[in-house]
């Protein structure tokens, strides 16, 4: 009597062990496989550990504040529009009035903030970081294809290139970082409210889109939105 019930008790206990071991799991003896994500269900928020780049566009055609006009009354800044396979707009430095308005002693200046023509936008940081600045612009030619950039008081950092170069007076809309010392420049940005300006320092360009980033890579030609 005692031997039977040692054995059932040892029946019972190898049941509940293959059942607990994934018993549970199958089918007539085959294993089920898991289950498949809900696509309904949100996405978890990432990790604490996870560090998402920020990726801020600024619309150059939208400034928060522009001063488009010379002292005489001259527009030095107008907003345009263009159609490249879809209407986009730009803020665009007309060419000819540096000459018109007598501030040809002026122009190309190693300090920014002496020519009118000022196109301001504020923005949010969302954090603390290291933030590099790039525009979408198109340079009218060798004389047109500068700007002067600065984030809220800081100084001046002067964008000078022949990025998209066609020809002497033809170029393409590109992107174009802005460096210091033949490298990205590095703006170091607490979280919050900041200003960018883009103040006149030749006349004849166009502007597109500002990128302000934690990634250091320019966007490629083909990216108009970044």
């Amino acid at each position: 009597m005692n031997r039977g019930i040692v054995a059932l008790a040892v029946i019972v206990a190898v049941v509940v062990a293959v059942i607990a071991l994934g018993g549970g799991h199958s089918t007539n003896g085959q294993t089920q496989p898991p289950a498949k994500p809900d696509p309904s269900r949100p996405a978890p928020p990432p990790g604490p550990n996870i560090v998402v780049p920020v990726k801020i566009v600024l619309e150059c055609e939208k400034p928060t504040k522009l001063e488009d006009k010379a002292a005489d009354g001259s527009v030095i800044m107008r907003i345009g529009s263009a159609h490249m396979g879809k209407t986009i707009g730009y803020l665009e430095i007309p060419d000819g009035w540096i000459k018109t308005c007598g501030l040809e002693n002026v122009k190309g200046e190693d300090t920014g903030g002496k020519l009118p023509g000022k196109a301001f936008y504020e923005f949010d940081a969302p954090r603390e970081d290291e933030y590099y600045i790039c525009l979408r612009a198109k340079w009218m030619d060798s004389c047109g294809n500068s700007v002067w950039v600065r984030i809220d008081d800081r100084p001046y950092v002067g964008v000078e290139d022949e990025i998209g170069k066609i020809d002497d007076s033809n170029f393409k809309w590109m992107w174009h970082p802005v460096t210091e010392m033949a490298k990205i420049k590095v703006f170091k940005l607490s979280a919050g409210k900041h200003v960018l300006e883009l103040n006149t320092k030749e006349d004849g360009p166009m502007f597109d889109k500002v990128l302000i980033a934690t990634d250091a890579n320019v966007p490629g030609e083909s990216e108009v939105d970044p």
